[in-house]
């Protein structure tokens, strides 16, 4: 393995690429930072879905388990709604919940169940993590809420209490390119 800085490597970049495709480590130095020259190998595109493509249906889960059309959270759940939900029983109270599953899903009063992130109260002093987005009062909640965007909990419509907020656009925003560098998405 040669180092070599950025004058050196000018003249002979054409060679230096070829070493580096034959799967020879290349580094190139600029000042005191260190740059590796890789063969870049192309993602395999990701096909176009139909929306729906990934929708649950109530049917999914049996006769058995077919939500009432009449439940009160089958008509007014919406896309991006704040709302309270327990996933722990043993947990003492609700959290707030941002709901990420498709309008389609959230109307549709087949669907029994809903994608949510988790959120809880911010403690002051601690500063959100990586995986983590800040909510409040702007997003029409009572206090700093983090939300864990590397976790998605698949929960019972009837599981939801009250809407307490939507998130707000810029919020949204935040969500979906935290969501996608998480899983690692191609955006």
């Amino acid at each position: 393995m040669e180092i070599m800085t950025v004058s050196q490597a000018k003249p002979h970049i054409g060679r230096l690429i070829e070493r580096a495709l034959e799967g020879e480590v290349v580094i190139i130095r600029k000042g005191n930072r260190l740059v590796q020259v890789t063969e870049y190998v192309m993602p395999e595109p990701v096909p176009d879905r139909p929306v729906g493509y990934f929708r649950r249906r109530g049917e999914d889960y049996g006769p058995a388990n077919s939500a009432p059309a009449n439940h009160p959270r089958s008509a007014d759940m919406h896309q991006w709604d704040i709302v309270r939900v327990r996933l722990n029983s043993r947990d003492r109270d609700t959290h707030p919940a941002v709901v990420i599953s498709c309008e389609e899903d959230c109307l549709d009063a087949q669907s029994l169940r809903i994608n949510v992130l988790y959120g809880s109260k911010r403690q002051p002093a601690a500063a959100p993590k990586a995986w983590q987005v800040q909510l409040n009062g702007a997003d029409g909640l009572e206090f700093s809420t983090i939300v864990d965007c590397g976790i998605f909990y698949l929960v019972d419509k009837t599981a939801c209490m009250a809407t307490i907020g939507r998130v707000a656009l810029e919020r949204r925003r935040q969500i979906g390119r935290k969501i996608c560098e998480i899983l690692r998405l191609p955006r």
